[in-house]
C-alpha cells in the first residue's frame, strides 16, 4: 500500500475515533482538522510528503480550476499527487435554531441557524455526486492524480435513504453519523 494512503487511513481512523471530541460546524472546519493531522504527522515520522488545501488539479467550464480540497503530494515530484481529497459535510438537523423562536438565553452554543439547515448545507446531486465524479477525473490519464476520495460526513442521517452510488459504501461511526466513502485509483499500466 502506498505511504501517503496509509497515512490518511491512519488519520481517517483517528478522526472516526475521535469524532465527538470536536465540534464541526462547516465542512472547512473538518477539512482544517484533517490537514493539521496530517501535517503533524508528516513533520513527526519526517515523510516526505506536502499537504496543500484548495489545489488546483483541472479546468472545468470557462477555464475555472477545480480545485481538491486536501492533496498530499510527493516532496520531490512536482507533478505527482499521491492522494486528492474532496470533503462535504452535513451537520445533525437537530442542532437548527430559529433565534426568532427563541427564549431569551436559550440559544445553546452547538447551534446552527436553521435557514442554513433548510432543506440541507450540502446539495446531493451537485455537491455530493459531482464529487464523485470530479474525483473519478482526477485520475484520469491527463492529471497527476494517483489515488483521489470522495467522503460525506453525514452527522444526522439526512442523505442515508438515498441511493449508493456505485463502487461507495456507508460507514456506520455511531450516534448517527454516517460517512459515505467513494474511492478512485488511477489504472496502472
Amino acid at each position: 500500500m502506498d505511504k501517503a494512503i496509509k497515512l490518511f487511513e491512519e488519520t481517517f481512523s483517528w478522526l472516526k475515533a475521535n469524532y465527538w471530541s470536536f465540534r464541526f460546524f462547516t465542512e472547512r472546519d473538518i477539512v482544517w482538522t484533517v490537514q493539521k493531522n496530517l501535517i503533524e504527522r508528516i513533520e513527526k515520522e519526517n515523510l516526505p510528503y506536502k499537504i496543500f488545501t484548495d489545489f488546483p488539479i483541472m479546468k472545468g467550464k470557462k477555464g475555472v480550476n477545480l480545485c481538491a480540497d486536501i492533496v498530499i503530494q510527493q516532496s520531490n515530484a512536482i507533478k505527482s499527487i499521491k492522494l486528492a481529497l474532496e470533503f462535504k459535510y452535513e451537520p445533525a438537523h437537530t442542532r437548527s435554531y430559529n433565534p426568532n423562536k427563541l427564549k431569551q438565553n436559550t440559544y445553546k452554543t452547538d447551534k446552527i441557524r436553521w435557514t442554513k439547515l433548510n432543506p440541507s448545507v450540502v446539495f446531493w446531486e451537485e455537491g455530493v455526486l459531482k464529487d464523485i465524479e470530479r474525483i473519478n477525473q482526477f485520475v484520469q490519464e491527463e492529471y497527476c492524480v494517483e489515488s483521489a476520495w470522495s467522503i460525506l460526513i453525514d452527522e444526522g442521517g439526512f442523505f442515508k435513504k438515498r441511493p449508493i452510488p456505485e463502487y461507495a459504501v456507508w460507514q456506520d461511526w455511531g450516534n448517527n453519523v454516517g460517512v459515505l466513502l467513494r474511492k478512485a485509483e488511477k489504472v496502472k499500466k
